[in-house]
């Protein structure tokens, strides 16, 4: 035998006793996750630690300890109430008049949301008969509905029916003696100023910047009962600027008319945002129709116009 023969014979023998060595180390060595049970051992192996992984979870809490069957439910989430759209229509919706705030709310049979109604003639009546949400009295009332600052407003177009009577009565309890008569509420265009008894309970008088000089020629009053515009006149393309006052916004005339004040809607709402709530020195051109309550007027704008600042002396 040659030398480079023993040579090789010796090196096939050295592999050999090396694959040897390793084969029972790797025939023993259990896989990742495995008891030695699975590997032929009564010793459990531990699980490699895999760190923040989707295996690392949170138990499950029961709902109800004493009925861990219980079927979870979503959780309710409180809903933004849905108002309705501006300029929308109201007919014959029954309801009663409530007073909170300053404000008389007209709160709906059918279990609406109230809304806020804005202040007018058949308002001013209304409230006469029910004393301002002291009676109970049930109305049937038409309007149009107005949006502002996530709110909706109620305008009513004619005097509201009490439900089941005539004329603003209401039939008396059972077994109950008659009472002494009301006051009938006066309906006419020429109505007395407000007495103590039809103010609003705390309501502060609204205090009205002094108006304007009149340019000579014109009378402002021209048209008007007592120095006030008669309910639903119609304004059109008047100029003028906005003033702030208390939680009201004026608009007061160029032409040295009384002020009136603005009632809420989405114009109003674009104005006071254009204006800085009257800080910014602008001024406008509007339409709208009219209303009177308790001797004051109050305009529902209808079109709102910027005049800009090189159309001003011209």
């Amino acid at each position: 035998m040659s030398r480079w023969q023993r040579l090789s014979l010796s090196v096939i023998a050295a592999a050999v006793l090396a694959i040897a060595a390793v084969l029972p180390a790797t025939a023993q060595a259990p896989a990742a996750g495995e008891t030695a049970a699975d590997a032929g051992s009564t010793k459990s192996v531990p699980a490699p630690d895999v760190g923040d992984s989707v295996l690392d979870t949170q138990p499950i809490l029961e709902v109800d300890p004493e009925d861990p069957y219980k079927a979870r439910e979503p959780e309710e989430k409180e809903q933004e109430p849905t108002l309705l759209p501006e300029g929308k229509r109201l007919f014959d919706r029954e309801g009663t008049i409530a007073r909170t705030g300053g404000e008389s709310l007209f709160v709906f049979t059918s279990g609406e949301r109230p809304m806020v109604l804005l202040p007018s003639k058949p308002l001013e009546r209304a409230e006469n008969l029910s004393e301002f949400g002291r009676k109970s009295l049930t109305f049937v009332a038409s309007g149009v509905v107005y949006e502002y600052r996530g709110r909706n407003y109620l305008l009513l177009e004619d005097d509201p029916q009490v439900a089941g009577g005539k004329g603003g009565e209401h039939p008396p309890a059972a077994g109950s003696e008659p009472g002494p008569a009301e006051p009938a509420a006066q309906t006419s265009d020429g109505d007395a100023p407000p007495t103590d008894r039809d103010a609003p309970p705390d309501e502060s008088r609204l205090s009205l910047p002094d108006a304007q000089p009149v340019p000579a020629g014109r009378n402002p009053l021209s048209g008007q009962t007592g120095g006030l515009y008669r309910e639903g006149r119609r304004l059109m393309d008047r100029e003028g600027r906005v003033n702030r006052v208390g939680s009201r916004t004026l608009f007061i005339f160029d032409t040295g008319d009384a002020p009136v004040v603005l009632m809420p809607n989405k114009k109003l709402e674009r104005m006071e945002i254009l204006s800085d709530l009257g800080r910014k020195s602008m001024r406008f051109r509007v339409s709208g129709r009219i209303s009177e309550y308790r001797g004051r007027n109050y305009l529902s704008m209808t079109k709102l116009v910027v005049i800009p600042k090189a159309m001003e002396h011209l």
